[in-house]
C-alpha cells in the first residue's frame, strides 16, 4: 500500500483516469491525458492563443540571467514564438531549477526534465499508451509493469541496505517495460527512442578563472531567484 509520505511531491500522466490517490492530489487534463500532481507539488500551465501550443511545468523553473521572471513568465515566453521543437530545445539551455515539462506542439506532445535529471521521469509505453511518473510506485498505481531481472538482485543487495541515500545510474530500470528519461535528453510520447537534445554543438573552450566566475555568477542567482 502507498503511504501518503511515499507519493509526497509526486506526479503522473496517465491515459485513463487513475484511481487510489488521494485528496492530496491535483488533477487537470494534458491534451487527452490526465495529471495528478500532489499538492505540494508546484504546476503552472499555458496555452498559446490558437490552442496549438501547451506547456505544463512541473516544479520551479529559473532564469539566471533574468531573475526576476516567474514560473509562468519563463513558460509563456518558452512558447510565444511557437517554436519548433528543436529551437525549443535551444531555450532551455539557459535555464534551471528541478522541474519536468510537459509540452503539446499541435498533434504531438513530449516531455522534458530539468538538466541535472533533479526530477525524476519514468515512462512506460503500453501498446501506444503512454504512462508518465515520477517513480515507478506512482506507476503501478495506473498500470501493471513487470520487475526485471535485476530488481530483486537489487531490493536485497547490501548496497541498498547500507547506504539510506541508495540510487540507480540514469537510464536505467529495475523493470522490464519502464524506462527512465537521462538528463539532456527529451522523449516524443509514443516514440521508441529518446532524442538528445544538448550539447547540440561544439562546445567552446573556457580558461578556468573566466569559467569560474561564469560559474558563479549563475549559481548566485539561480539562489536569489
Amino acid at each position: 500500500m502507498n503511504s501518503l509520505l511515499s507519493l509526497r511531491r509526486q506526479f503522473i500522466l496517465s491515459p485513463s483516469v487513475v484511481t487510489g490517490l488521494t485528496e492530496h492530489f491535483s488533477a487537470e487534463k494534458f491534451g487527452d491525458h490526465h495529471l495528478y500532481t500532489h499538492k505540494e507539488l508546484k504546476t503552472h500551465s499555458v496555452d498559446n492563443d490558437d490552442n496549438t501550443y501547451s506547456i505544463i511545468l512541473v516544479g520551479f523553473i529559473i532564469n539566471p540571467g533574468k531573475i526576476e521572471k516567474s514560473d509562468r513568465e519563463i513558460i509563456s515566453e518558452l512558447i510565444e514564438d511557437k517554436p519548433s521543437i528543436d529551437d525549443f530545445s535551444k531555450k532551455l539551455n539557459n535555464l534551471t531549477g528541478r522541474f519536468v515539462i510537459f509540452l503539446k506542439i499541435k498533434d504531438k506532445s513530449y516531455v522534458f526534465n530539468d538538466p541535472c535529471g533533479l526530477r525524476s521521469v519514468n515512462y512506460k509505453n503500453n501498446d501506444g499508451e503512454i504512462y508518465i511518473g515520477s517513480s515507478t510506485e506512482i506507476i503501478k498505481l495506473a498500470c501493471n509493469i513487470k520487475k526485471g531481472k535485476n530488481h530483486s538482485s537489487y531490493i536485497e543487495s547490501s548496497y541498498m541496505e547500507r547506504d539510506l541515500e541508495h540510487w540507480i545510474p540514469s537510464g536505467l530500470s529495475l523493470y522490464d517495460d519502464v524506462e527512465h528519461l537521462v538528463p539532456n535528453h527529451y522523449l516524443e510520447f509514443n516514440a521508441a527512442s529518446q532524442k538528445r537534445y544538448w550539447p547540440n554543438r561544439e562546445l567552446e573552450s573556457m580558461d578556468a578563472k573566466k569559467a569560474a566566475q561564469k560559474s558563479a555568477k549563475l549559481i548566485e542567482n539561480s539562489i536569489i531567484s
